[in-house]
């Protein structure tokens, strides 16, 4: 029996070569997860020595790691792993060096301790989202400095409160749907420093209602911190600030108070109206008043450094003052308000929270103190009096 003869088309030598890597790749990727290995505390030492292990051995970057009760682990150098869980017990991971995480930080049993780390920084890295801290850990740490360098826009979430003397946010964001807190010398007195990373929470920076953050906050260039909060403080009232000029703080939630700062850019979002605390300065080319949002005055003077793009309302409360710096750029729903219930306000040339392109599409003077036009201005929409 004779049986037919296949013939296969030679390939290019490119294309040949390009098969070899590609299979290369999935053999070490399939070795490497093979290899990856889960580590626990077999007595108390240094993470680099394998007498510490079980299995012996030292944890890397791909393996996951539990330290028991009995046991105090000290890095003597940055290391890194993938999950870890540390017992409730207090000074279970020591020495001032990194441990850069790649999976979720977690406690064996809920969190009742402030002081399970003593020296080392957390530095949560790789480009995969998910959740940086398990579901056991709690709202403790004094001693815990905690470092988010994600990378390839990645997201790492927590539901519940979080805590550490010290917070860092280098790249990649921190999504949180409870408060963050700093505790160092005392409540909320410790450090939050963006080098230009975003921090998106649903609570505050605070301890709780009425307690709200005094320590130092610190953002480069590009960084967001957002607070979707009800809380009338939604990021305290820091002690300490330096704001880059294109970092962003944007209040997201109802009902929020702003603190008088020197921002980079300031937005508001959502819905519901933002009052200032204190008077305000901004210098960034990217603040903005959201659609559906009021950024009100109070009785305090804003000074626009920067162009102000206005989709919601801008209002001008009693005592307040637009500044006569900066531009503001009013969209197709953009509106002014006057609330000044007392002593009329004067629109003259110089005041740029008016101009004479690009206004308001909608003006309303809502208080009995009126105002008074000194120079000429069109309203395209609707203009209103509500005394």
């Amino acid at each position: 029996m004779s049986f037919p003869r296949w013939s296969f088309p030679r390939l290019h030598p490119a294309v040949s070569a390009l098969l070899l890597v590609l299979a290369a790749t999935f053999t070490l990727g399939v070795v490497s997860a093979a290899w990856a290995t889960a580590y626990t505390s077999a007595a108390s030492g240094n993470w680099n020595s394998t007498s510490t292990w079980t299995p012996s051995g030292t944890p890397g970057a791909g393996d996951d790691v539990t330290i028991l009760t009995a046991h105090a682990v000290t890095l003597t150098q940055n290391e890194s792993c993938n999950n870890i869980t540390i017992a409730n017990t207090a000074g279970r991971l020591l020495g001032a060096f990194t441990l850069s995480v790649n999976g979720t930080l977690n406690a064996s049993a809920t969190l009742t301790l402030d002081t399970v780390f003593n020296g080392p920084t957390v530095r949560f890295v790789g480009s995969t989202g998910r959740a940086l801290f398990g579901a056991n850990w709690a709202a403790l740490g004094t001693s815990s400095i905690f470092e988010v360098a994600l990378t390839g826009g990645a997201t790492g979430t927590f539901t519940g409160n979080l805590k550490a003397k010290r917070w860092m946010f280098n790249s990649g964001t921190l999504n949180v749907t409870g408060i963050v807190r700093t505790d160092s010398s005392g409540a909320n007195t410790g450090a939050i420093v963006f080098g230009g990373g975003t921090l998106i929470l649903s609570g505050a920076l605070e301890r709780s209602s009425g307690n709200a953050f005094t320590g130092g906050l610190t953002m480069g260039a590009g960084s967001l911190l957002k607070s979707t909060s009800t809380s009338g403080t939604p990021i305290g009232s820091p002690s300490t600030v330096s704001l880059s000029s294109t970092s962003t703080v944007e209040f997201a939630g109802a009902g929020q108070t702003i603190p008088g700062l020197a921002y980079g850019n300031l937005v508001t979002s959502g819905s519901a109206t933002k009052t200032l605390a204190a008077a305000t300065s901004i210098a960034g080319a990217s603040s903005s008043v959201g659609t559906g949002t009021t950024l009100a005055t109070g009785a305090f003077t804003l000074t626009n450094n920067g162009p102000m793009a206005v989709n919601g309302t801008f209002q001008i409360s009693q005592g307040g003052w637009g500044g006569n710096t900066g531009t503001y750029t009013y969209g197709s729903s953009g509106t002014l308000t006057f609330a000044n219930s007392s002593g009329s306000y004067g629109v003259n040339s110089t005041d740029t929270w008016w101009p004479s392109a690009s206004g308001p599409v909608n003006v309303t003077v809502s208080g009995a103190g009126g105002i008074t036009m000194n120079v000429a201005r069109t309203v395209s929409g609707t203009f209103q009096t509500a005394a």
